[in-house]
C-alpha cells in the first residue's frame, strides 16, 4: 500500500531494489488515496508497467491466478 510518506520511497529506490531480484517477476503498487494499482512485470531483461482503476477489472497475476481491483478496495466493514 503507498502511503504519503512512503509513496516517493517505494516508487524509486525500493522498486529499483525489487526489480535487481532474479527471481521476482511482479510488484504490486497499491494506492490507498485511490483505486489505482500500478503493476509492474519484467519483460526479459526488461520492466513494464500497467495501471488498473476499474472497480469491475481483474488483474492477471503471473502466479497464475486473478485479483479483483474490486476485492483489494472492499471495505470489510460495509
Amino acid at each position: 500500500m503507498l502511503s504519503p510518506s512512503t509513496e516517493d520511497d517505494d516508487r524509486g529506490d525500493k522498486l529499483a531494489n525489487y526489480q535487481l531480484i532474479p527471481s521476482l517477476d511482479e510488484v504490486l503498487l497499491v494506492h490507498h488515496d485511490e483505486r489505482k494499482i500500478v503493476v509492474w512485470r519484467r519483460a526479459g531483461q526488461r520492466w513494464a508497467s500497467s495501471e488498473h482503476e476499474h472497480v469491475d477489472g481483474a488483474i492477471s497475476l503471473a502466479l497464475g491466478c486473478e485479483l479483483s481491483v474490486a476485492a483489494i478496495y472492499r471495505d470489510p466493514l460495509a
